[in-house]
């Protein structure tokens, strides 16, 4: 019973010989065989004019688009520039109006200083627009460290990939390369972890200087608290103001508004009733005038 001749389908399964099996390598090299990091890679890369085919509707768009708001800006203010018309921002200053021109209007543009958009705008709106220029600075410094470092070594990688696809990770075909690519890696993650360290740290700085200056401490917002999940004993205006003092000018407790919804239906019943009752009315008189 124990002779292994006895159980023939047992020592065929354990057959340790790889060299058959397809599975071995399929996610280095997918299930053709043609992976990232394969050499035969170069069978299906990417061509200049693929690329160029892509960004040729694409620039139709831009271009069309770029045209009309050119067009467009200094005849549309009340859509491209609000802000400067005196009637909509009164009692506020207006913003200083740009240039009308189809081009000069973009160097005043980039020199309007962030106090400004703090000082006129929202502190929302000077977060967005510095939130764009953080992603501005973080895709700058990585195409500074990738390109230059990157490009070269993948380009010379011996792994025959051509066009485009020789300038990606899977042309290199030393592995001691591929240190180059985990250094640019660390650098350029160090330095987004820094720059959101470093966001984070402004953000919390400004927002406090700013919510507690005197020109924020006017507006009506920033003295109205909103409270919820009060007790019910605590739901009294008289209990509310002997808790906060004299620090709550004004309390304002929203009740259950069943029995004003209740009125307004009846108030539109009651209307429409008397809109058929004209309606009736005007009809009869139509009526007994023509026959008349």
């Amino acid at each position: 019973m124990d002779d292994p001749e006895n159980w023939p389908w047992l020592v065929a399964r354990l057959d340790l010989n790889q060299n058959s099996d397809p599975r071995i390598n399929s996610t280095r090299n997918d299930s053709n065989g043609q992976g990232t990091l394969s050499a035969t890679a170069n069978n299906k890369s990417p061509s200049l004019p693929k690329l160029g085919g892509t960004f040729i509707p694409i620039g139709i768009i831009l271009g069309v688009t770029s045209i009309l708001f050119l067009f467009l800006r200094p005849r549309l203010k009340r859509v491209y520039a609000p802000r400067t018309i005196r009637a909509i921002r009164r009692p506020l200053e207006p913003s200083p109006e740009l240039p009308n021109g189809i081009f000069n209007w973009v160097v005043p543009f980039f020199k309007i200083p962030d106090t400004y958009i703090l000082n006129n705008a929202t502190i929302d709106g000077f977060f967005f627009i510095r939130y764009l220029k953080v992603l501005r600075n973080i895709c700058f410094v990585g195409c500074l460290l990738a390109y230059p470092i990157l490009f070269p070594i993948n380009a010379t990688g011996g792994n025959g990939n051509i066009q485009l696809a020789m300038l990606t990770i899977g042309n290199v075909k030393d592995p001691n390369k591929l240190y180059a690519h985990l250094f640019v890696a660390w650098a350029f993650f160090g330095f987004v972890l820094f720059t959101i360290v470093r966001e984070c740290i402004y953000y919390v700085n400004l927002r406090q200087a700013y919510l507690s200056s005197p020109h924020y401490a006017q507006r009506i917002s920033s003295r109205t608290m909103l409270v919820t999940g009060l007790p019910d004993k605590y739901q009294d205006e008289a209990r509310l103001r002997k808790l906060y003092g004299d620090s709550a000018k004004r309390i304002y407790l929203p009740r259950s508004s069943k029995v004003l919804a209740k009125l307004v239906k009846e108030r539109e019943q009651t209307a429409k009733r008397l809109e058929d009752a004209e309606v009736k009315l005007i009809k009869m008189t139509n009526h007994a005038r023509n026959r008349n």
